[in-house]
């Protein structure tokens, strides 16, 4: 599948396509994008069809499977969470291929709640709950348990890289430091 000229200037090419599948007459029968191969800088709609297809339309029908949901929106640069993607798919339970139309009205949707950055604020006076002495300082302890228990949970290798850096040596972490630090990554 080709994709446009216009399209091809936004996307960042790190890696080129690798061939595979090829039969015994040595004829490729598939090419096979890495979804880290294309970086998307700002990109258009009208290119949302050129680069679902490139990724995901298997079957060459202008359809991609609704599995790959959340893997296409993210391969053009969107950032859904696993509990916003189970809710784009429950409401298309009976759909097990999602035609471009589909996918450009959900791609479309989540773009523009993208710009909406949650502000530190809200994030330090959730923690401050758990400053019992209100002295700045939560237990490493409890901000592992919330990472890997609520909302998008984190693994533990995940949880350690992001507060090893800020545990003190009596297992407390300055959390609003922590936030800031993080929110800035």
């Amino acid at each position: 599948l080709q994709y446009t000229k216009s399209c091809k200037t936004q996307m960042n090419i790190i890696s080129n396509p690798a061939l595979d599948h090829t039969d015994e007459n040595g004829v490729n029968n598939e090419i096979n994008y890495s979804i880290n191969s294309l970086v998307m800088k700002s990109p258009k709609p009208s290119c949302l069809e050129s680069v679902s297809n490139i990724l995901y339309d298997d079957r060459g029908d202008n359809h991609i499977p609704k599995h790959y949901l959340g893997e296409a929106l993210r391969a053009l640069g969107l950032n859904p969470t696993e509990a916003e993607i189970r809710l784009l798919l429950a409401d298309l339970n009976r759909v097990e291929r999602l035609s471009m139309q589909q996918f450009q009205v959900i791609f479309e949707r989540l773009n523009r709640q993208k710009d909406y950055v949650v502000p530190a604020e809200e994030f330090i006076d959730g923690l401050r709950v758990f400053d019992k002495d209100g002295n700045g300082l939560i237990p490493a302890t409890e901000l592992r348990h919330l990472l890997t228990t609520l909302g998008e949970r984190l693994t533990d290798d995940e949880v350690e890289q992001l507060i090893s850096e800020f545990e003190d040596k009596k297992g407390m972490i300055m959390y609003e430091d922590f936030i800031k630090a993080v929110l800035q990554r």
